[in-house]
Order: structure tokens, then C-alpha cells, then sequence
């Protein structure tokens, strides 16, 4: 019996220092705190975004995990210490970690209670991530649609300018065929500029410098339109459009 609860020990013993293992190579920063709200591990992700020389571990979460508003700099829910309550938390995506040198960092953050095999809650595990990279990628996202979408409004400009001009038999007399034709291009150009229009007015509402009022749709009118604007190649295909 000695021989067989020493050969558990040993394997538990094993599964608690490849599980350890892993959660210190885990890429975003991971805290376990006890139910006596204490820090008892932490990987080395987590070291690194705290940027503190002081041992994390055996402090009050409190005293090194402290979140504000990223706008208005005023301290924010305590997620963790609703997973200290058994109910699983996150933290709202527009928090800043404030480290021990003063300096703020964005975060997205979730914090999950751990019960033992009775049930009974033990502690909680919060998992924080670094969001400084993804909040470049997002501007650098919106700064490429604003750059681009004034890029394409020139030789759109130019396109309808054309086509207007062939349109008003500026250039001969054109038979109602090409006119057609002539029409269903400027109104696909005319789409092409709403939306262009519409991807500027997306970096507008990131910026906080639009807002979004919801109005009332012809949805006849404008099924109609799309169908008009395809019809080159619903002809092309000779396919039938009912509607």
C-alpha cells in the first residue's frame, strides 16, 4: 500500500509540474490567487508586464493588480474578486493596468473561481493580456481604410465626370442601348463613392467624431438598384431574375 500511494504522490506530483510548466511558458500574463485574496503564483509573462522588481507572489492582488478607465482614469469593477465570489469575470476591454511605476497599460482580462474535487472554491486563475499590439494593428487598420478611401475617390471622381460627359452627347449621339449601359456604369460608380464614403465614415465613428443615426429604408428601391447594376451579367450568364 506505501509502495502504491508513493508511486500517486509521485504522479500527481508530475502532473502539477508539467501543468506549472506550461502556465510559465503561456504567452499572456497568469495570476492564481487563494481564497485569502493572496498571489501565490504567477508565470513569467506576468512578471514582464508588471515590470516590477518586487516579488508578485504572497501579496494581496490588490496592492499589484489595479485596473482604471482607460477615459475617464477612475478605478474599475473588480473582476477578480467576482471570481473570488464563484462567478467567472472579465475585465471591461477599455481598462488600463496601472503598474508600480506609474505607467498604464491596455489590457483585456478574465478571471475564473477554482473549486477543489468537493466543490468547494479554493481561489481563482486571471488570465491578462497585453493589448498594446492589437490597439497598433487597429490604428494602423483604420488608418489604411481612411488613406485608402481618399486614394479611391479621385479616379472615381474622374470616372463619373466621363461618363457624364457621354451621357450628355458631349461626344456624338449614342443610341439607347449605350445609354443604358452608360447608366447602369455611373450608378455603379455612384455606389462605389457611397461606399467609400461609408468606409471613411468607419475610421470617423472609431475616432469618436460620428455619430450613427439609423433611418428608414426603401428596400424595394434598393433591391431593385443592385439587380440593375448586375444585369450586365445576369444577361452575360443568361440568367432570370424574378422580382
Amino acid at each position: 500500500l506505501r509502495g502504491k500511494l508513493k508511486s500517486l504522490f509521485f504522479k500527481v506530483e508530475s502532473q502539477k509540474e508539467r501543468l506549472l510548466t506550461s502556465l510559465r511558458t503561456l504567452g499572456e500574463a497568469v495570476f492564481v490567487i487563494d481564497k485569502d485574496r493572496c498571489i501565490t503564483f504567477v508565470n513569467d509573462a506576468a512578471q514582464k508586464l508588471l515590470s516590477q522588481k518586487e516579488e508578485p507572489t504572497g501579496r494581496e492582488y490588490q496592492e499589484v493588480l489595479r485596473f482604471v478607465d482607460e477615459k475617464q482614469k477612475i478605478p474599475v469593477s473588480d473582476f477578480i474578486g467576482s471570481a473570488l465570489s464563484a462567478k467567472a469575470a472579465q475585465l471591461d476591454r477599455q481598462g488600463l493596468l496601472v503598474r508600480s511605476d506609474g505607467g498604464m497599460v491596455p489590457v483585456a482580462g478574465n478571471a475564473v473561481p477554482i473549486f477543489d474535487a468537493a466543490h468547494v472554491l479554493t481561489g481563482a486563475i486571471v488570465v491578462i493580456r497585453d493589448e498594446i499590439t492589437e490597439r497598433a494593428i487597429d490604428m494602423m487598420k483604420s488608418e489604411f481604410i481612411s488613406l485608402a478611401s481618399h486614394q479611391l475617390r479621385t479616379p472615381l471622381s474622374a470616372i463619373r465626370w466621363s461618363l457624364e460627359s457621354m451621357r450628355s452627347k458631349n461626344f456624338g449621339k449614342i443610341s439607347e442601348k449605350q445609354k443604358d449601359f452608360m447608366k447602369i456604369a455611373f450608378d455603379a460608380t455612384m455606389a462605389m463613392n457611397d461606399l467609400i464614403s461609408r468606409l471613411l465614415n468607419i475610421s470617423r465613428i472609431e475616432a469618436g467624431r460620428l455619430a450613427v443615426t439609423p433611418k428608414e429604408v426603401d428596400t424595394k428601391e434598393l433591391v431593385g438598384s443592385i439587380i440593375k447594376m448586375h444585369s450586365p451579367k445576369i444577361i452575360e450568364k443568361k440568367h432570370k431574375v424574378v422580382f
